[in-house]
């Protein structure tokens, strides 16, 4: 049985995975290869915010034939807070933010990177023209 401490080491373990993936990635010489990670996490961050739109519309026009009978008594008692619009937009707001770190953070590596490698390509054209 894993414990907390191994759970939290097959994370980290996975999350230097991904970084070494994008940094590899970034370094290859088709400049799209990179894009991929930050693409996907921006796509998987539209999914999540759509679901919670679908969510949030489901809940507002009252259907409760997929919740249970305590989760329905909740919705109907919390309908007025969750029609109101400013209720519904800043948590789609934060969650999208909070989930296009990684997108940032990926663009970062990205970045990075292609600046180095067209630093190194044009000290090389410059070495060869000086030839």
């Amino acid at each position: 049985m894993i414990g907390y401490a191994g759970v939290i080491f097959f994370l980290i373990i996975i999350f230097i995975g991904i970084f070494l993936l994008q940094v590899y990635l970034s370094k290859s010489v088709n400049a799209w290869f990179g894009l991929i990670l930050p693409i996907s996490s921006l796509a998987v961050s539209l999914l999540t915010i759509m679901g919670m739109a679908g969510y949030n519309a489901h809940l507002r026009a009252g259907t409760t034939d997929v919740s249970r009978e305590g989760a329905a008594a909740i919705v109907h008692a919390m309908a007025p807070i969750m029609n109101s619009v400013p209720s519904l937009i800043t948590p789609i707001i934060l969650i999208f933010l909070m989930m296009n770190i990684p997108t940032l953070i990926f663009v970062a590596i990205y970045a990075t990177f292609r600046v180095r490698q067209n630093r190194r390509r044009n000290i090389g054209n410059i070495e060869f023209h000086d030839i």
